[in-house]
């Protein structure tokens, strides 16, 4: 690629032809460029055919097309004639008539047929007259050798044809044949610097120059180190080190210049029109430099802030800071054409002032277009603005020792550019160099010979690639993006969400794949199921060609083929019916040679009910290979199922492998295929299914650090035959350990105080009995209000559901008092009902406030739970007190796992616990919840330590396992813990020797915080023989065994940690409040103060936090004195309980908690109008 002069900048596409699915759109036109007939020149209509292929293939959206196919066909001619009059075309002529307009369309479409295959050219794939090389031709076929270099990469066989395209790319001086490789030097400069800003990084791509020695380029990219340690300004590292000396230019006279000698001094070759506006702004700047009157001042202003004037003179922004007066106008803008000697240096200076803004906005231009292409290589990401190397670890490694600074610019090699060629032939690297290489690789990552070191990296790649997908998409989040494809015109926002280098359809199996990595519990390796290439981030830019399924999961018996489509139900026999049948076709013939099963699902947004069932008729019919016409199989499986029913598997966490098992266990049958045998399928597939202990969503719940925990136990305990799990919860923890211990459970929630009788309890169940009455719970219409559609009504659920919650609960009571269910059986019902609720509830996993428009509609469906009865026995179960309940019992191992924070489990699950108890209490508050003072954590009270002190004092056991976070002061003052690590551990050794263990997890927080770095601890205490409690010495020392990080016994950020709790934030929100700014105040202030007056005191956070013998507060407002005053006589528990249950009781604004969008409203206008009434009535009361 060739400078077109010396202040150019390098461009990959054009800016007239954008594109953002470059992949895809390369392959369109390429397709394109192999059906011409002719050879591609002006004389001829090849340009013009090539123009009408892009149009018609929906590759641009424009109206020009249409209009020029209208204005042939004798349609609209007048309007169109209108529409055009007057255009200028080639060789400066103008639509005058019919002629001239036909004469335009057929220019215009020759030259837009050449402006879109300039990108083709500037890559390699297809040569100046137009012809597909040996490159474009290999990106059609999809299947390009890859050497063993290559190979390391785990790139797809697009990536790696762009990466050797890239590697390859000169890009010339304007004069001479000097030139540099931008994309090596792009590569040299990421493996020395981390996170340089997108814009940085192309800016010095687009502006180095060819004509360098080698060393002076590694010079120039070496000092870039200077933006990253802030020695020097981005602007100063340009205009140091990168700019060029800029061209000049000359003017023939002296003075004002002609309106014809401006345009062709001042060209803008997409628009002749905004040349007017350049004249314009020329010739009143000109006047105000001549006569400096206000007038001319206020035009100079108005045409300064048009668009084109901004971007052709003031690097898109207003050129001149305006003023009120012309002397503060001066004195604004110095350095500027006003400061001309004369008339000829202004036209100079003017004329530099276009240049460099153009300059600047050509940069700004190409920038998309150098990332875009840059990010088909598959190497670099450009995630959050900021440019790196992919898989750093190793790339910087391969590029270090192949490329070096050796080949960044001109070198003495054949041009290859056209030529398919790998990364050896690239870089003429023998098969001895890349052996001794790969072998220097294998010794510095330990990789035992027996282990190819592809897989090995392969493998490590591929894991990299799950985690990055599984910080980027929650599964609240794939659900999210998996329903915005049921409606095409959220196309926008899903690109948003996720890229908008790719088409719709190729994201939507993208999503859908990770959508059922997750629901099969990530058994199978993601990246090679997509049969997509992706881009440096992991994102998708197109689908790979190749004769595949769309996702194919293998699994260690079996492969799993997803076909998806966004197509409607009406063109999905003609679309998707034949290559979905082939696909499967072919996988279960080659999986029948290595004995594996294979599985289809079709997975689309409607199904067609012929599709559907034509699909399940081929599990009948015997079938051939289109790969191999010698082999067949008789039958293959399909099933069909929609976006819905993919989201419903995700959410409820379905077993994945007793669904396949119950959707295809009669695919061998010969059978009459109904309407109904698919959602039939489905409802004894999915809600047939029992459901487990865990799935239940739970704040805290420790079921992914389950293996964590066991270790620790398993590692350091011996001779326990009982494990008392103090605050249970869902009960997955004790559920984890019955099988080798007899469990002892404890909860202050009913709600899981009848899980654990479903699940421990030692008393004899019909399931029969259940499953009948289950079936009939779900088939129930109820048509009665109750309690609970009264009061919860389009909540947590919709009014439906609530109508059936209430007959099913208050019917389990009946059963029970007529002695038709026991104990046991009633907890199973209970728990079912409380299972069935959390599956569908209108929260995001607790009952402190339900979502806005959120979905209602989902089913209540009762299921039977999976219940393990031979390790119970033994087992006792509690819904007590926990710091009575251990005065009481004894255990070999006590595992406590408290509230952290304030947030109360009773406020969290309030709706549980009312529906447990059916004792259909007062409701009040936005929230709905019941009084709940009886049911109340001391752990998520300021005198959680003095709680945990008396429990620890009272425990009898050999070993205590203490699980708790560090999340004091991390997140907001809610979410923050209320025992420090420091606390943890003094209480634990008063008890014996303390062991902690740490994990990296990330936790679920009730409201929107977002925790960084966070870890869980267990605390692990050996209980001394003696069991008696003794003081703290220096002979209890702390053997601390983490996996990443060690607590010290005395831990500086616990000290500080603890200061800064001291300083207390005024309850009054009042304006000015000085809290945050108290550290700086308290830097100026001497130490050793006796009397402190607060003068002007307003919410007192100053005088509250002040260090003095004596502190006086004064304001002039009376009655704010008094609430200060009756503030300090007030004990802050009792206080903070009794204002949160008012604001519940009468149902007023909580914004600490909920923020304001909560409530409707924002903090601009404030509360009042929400609150009005509700303060009204409290006053009253």
């Amino acid at each position: 690629m060739k400078l077109q002069n010396k202040d150019s900048v390098m461009n990959l596409g054009d800016t007239s032809f954008r594109r953002k699915n470059l992949l895809d759109d390369y392959k369109i036109m390429l397709q394109g460029i192999t059906e011409q007939l002719e050879e591609w020149n002006t004389n001829n209509s090849s340009q013009m055919t090539f123009y009408q292929y892009v149009a018609k293939s929906g590759l641009i959206d424009d109206t020009f097309y249409g209009d020029y196919y209208s204005f042939i066909s004798d349609k609209f001619k007048e309007s169109i004639f209108e529409k055009y009059k007057d255009k200028r075309y080639e060789n400066n002529k103008t639509v005058k008539d019919y002629k001239s307009l036909l004469e335009y369309f057929i220019s215009e479409q020759k030259k837009r047929g050449r402006t879109y295959t300039n990108a083709l050219v500037k890559i390699g794939l297809v040569d100046e007259k137009r012809k597909i090389t040996a490159v474009g031709e290999a990106l059609l076929d999809g299947d390009t050798k890859q050497d063993n270099i290559e190979k390391l990469f785990n790139l797809s066989a697009d990536n790696i044809i762009f990466l050797r395209q890239l590697l390859k790319l000169r890009v010339y001086e304007s004069e001479g044949k000097n030139y540099i490789y931008p994309f090596r030097m792009g590569i040299y400069l990421l493996s020395k610097f981390d996170d340089i800003p997108q814009k940085e990084f192309c800016t010095i791509l687009s502006l180095i120059r060819a004509g360098k020695k080698e060393e002076e380029y590694r010079e120039i990219l070496d000092k870039y180190k200077f933006v990253k340690n802030k020695n020097m300004s981005f602007g100063e590292y340009v205009s140091g080190y990168i700019q060029e000396e800029t061209s000049e230019i000359e003017f023939e006279e002296k003075y004002r210049i002609s309106k014809e000698k401006f345009e062709k001094y001042f060209l803008n070759r997409k628009s002749k029109d905004k040349i007017e506006d350049y004249f314009e702004f020329y010739e009143i700047s000109l006047d105000f430099f001549e006569n400096r009157n206000f007038e001319t001042y206020k035009r100079l202003e108005k045409i300064s802030k048009k668009g084109s004037i901004k971007k052709a003179f003031g690097y898109n922004k207003v050129p001149f800071k305006f003023c009120k007066t012309l002397k503060k106008f001066f004195e604004e803008n110095k350095e500027t054409i006003f400061e001309a000697e004369n008339t000829e240096e202004f036209n100079k200076l003017f004329y530099e002032l276009f240049r460099d803004s153009k300059n600047y906005d050509l940069i700004f231009e190409y920038n998309d277009m150098t990332i875009r292409t840059f990010n088909l290589s598959g190497l670099i990401s450009f995630e959050n603005g900021l440019v790196n190397l992919s898989y750093k670890w190793l790339s910087k490694n391969i590029f270090s020792e192949i490329i070096g600074m050796k080949k960044l610019s001109n070198e003495v090699v054949k041009d290859n550019f056209h030529k398919n060629v790998s990364f050896s032939e690239i870089f003429d690297l023998s098969e001895e160099r890349i052996e001794s290489f790969i072998e220097k690789l294998r010794k510095e990552n330990n990789i035992p010979k027996e282990i190819s070191i592809f897989e090995h990296f392969s493998d490590k790649i591929d894991k990299d690639f799950e985690k990055k997908l599984e910080k980027r998409f929650s599964n609240d989040k794939v659900c999210s993006i998996l329903n915005l494809f049921k409606n095409r015109e959220n196309d926008e926002k899903i690109s948003k969400e996720v890229t908008d280098n790719a088409k719709i359809p190729t994201i939507f199996e993208y999503i859908l794949a990770i959508a059922w990595h997750r629901i099969s519990n990530k058994e199978f390796n993601l990246k090679k199921s997509l049969k997509l290439s992706l881009d440096g981030d992991g994102f998708p830019l197109s689908h790979a060609p190749g004769g595949d399924g769309d996702i194919i999961a293998e699994y260690s018996e079996f492969d799993v083929m997803l076909e998806a489509t966004l197509m409607d139900r009406n063109t999905q026999k003609r679309g998707e019916l034949e290559p979905v049948i082939r696909h499967t076709t072919n996988l279960t013939i080659k999986n029948m040679e290595e004995n594996k099963k294979t599985y289809t699902f079709f997975v689309a947004n409607e199904l067609d009910m012929n599709v559907i069932n034509i699909f399940r008729a081929t599990s009948q019919i015997r079938l051939q290979s289109t790969q191999d016409r010698e082999k067949y199989t008789n039958g293959i499986k399909i099933y069909s199922l929609t976006i819905d029913k993919i989201v419903y598997l995700l959410e409820n966490n379905i077993n994945y492998k007793y669904f396949l098992n119950r959707v295809f266990e009669n695919y061998s049958k010969i059978e009459f295929i109904g309407n109904n045998w698919c959602e039939d399928t489905w409802n004894s597939s999915v809600k047939g299914e029992k459901f487990k202990i865990y799935n239940r969503r739970y704040l805290g719940s420790k079921y992914k650090l389950l293996e964590f925990i066991e270790k620790i136990v398993q590692e350091n305990t011996k001779n326990c035959k009982i494990f008392l799990d103090l605050f249970a919860g869902t009960g997955v923890v004790a559920d984890y350990f019955n099988k080798k211990y007899d469990v002892v459970l404890n909860d202050l929630l009913r709600c899981n105080y009848f899980s654990y009788e479903c699940f421990f309890s030692n008393l004899e169940y019909e399931e029969k009995k259940l499953i009948e009455i289950m079936k009939k719970y779900n088939e129930k219409v109820v048509e009665d209000n109750n309690y609970y559609s009264e009061n919860f009504k389009d909540t947590y659920l919709s009014e439906k559901n609530l109508k059936k919650v209430g007959f099913i609960r208050d019917d389990i009571d009946d059963l029970f008092e007529k002695k038709e269910i026991n104990k046991r059986e009633k907890a199973i019902l209970i728990t079912s009902l409380i299972y069935a609720v959390d599956r569908i509830a209108n929260t995001v996993g607790h009952y402190d406030a339900y979502r806005k428009n959120g979905d209602l509609e989902k089913e209540l469906i009762l299921k039977i739970p999976q219940i393990e009865n031979d390790n119970n026995k033994n087992n006792k179960i509690f819904c007590m007190d926990a710091n009575e309940l251990v005065k009481k019992f004894k255990a070999d191992i006590v595992y406590i796992d408290p509230p952290y924070n304030s947030r109360q489990y009773s406020d969290a699950y309030h709706f549980l616990e009312n529906m447990a108890t059916n004792k259909k209490p007062k409701v009040f508050g936005i929230a709905k919840k019941m009084d709940r003072t009886h049911i109340k954590s001391k752990y998520c009270l300021s005198s959680a330590k003095q709680t945990l002190e008396e429990l620890i004092k009272n425990i009898e056991a050999k070993y205590i396992l203490f699980s708790y976070n560090n999340t004091q002061q991390k997140a907001n003052s809610r979410s923050n813990a209320r025992i420090s690590d420091n606390e943890i551990l003094e209480i634990l050794k008063s008890k014996g020797e303390v062991t902690v263990f740490e994990k990296d997890f990330s936790p679920f927080t009730v409201g929107k915080t977002n925790i960084k770095n966070h870890t869980e601890r267990v605390f692990f205490c050996r209980v001394r023989k003696d069991g008696k409690n003794k003081k703290n010495s220096k002979e209890n020392i702390i053997n601390n065994i983490t996996e990443k990080n060690t607590v010290a016994e005395e831990n500086q950020l616990f000290i500080l940690e603890n200061i800064k709790k001291k300083m207390v934030q005024s309850p009054l929100n009042y304006t000015g409040g000085k809290f945050r700014l108290l550290k700086q105040i308290f830097e100026k202030i001497p130490e050793n103060i006796d009397v402190f007056y607060d003068i002007f005191c307003g919410g007192f956070n100053v005088g509250v936090n002040f260090n003095a013998k004596k502190i006086i507060g004064i304001d002039k407002n009376k009655e704010l004195i008094k609430l200060l005053k009756f503030l300090k006589k007030q004990n802050y528990e009792n206080l903070e309980k009794e204002i949160e249950e008012k604001i519940e009781y009468y149902g007023l604004s909580n914004s600490f908690k909920n923020g304001y969008e909560y409530y409707g409203c924002n903090s601009y206008d404030g509360l009042g109008k929400y609150n009005k009434e509700k303060f009204l009535r409290l006053r009253k009361e």
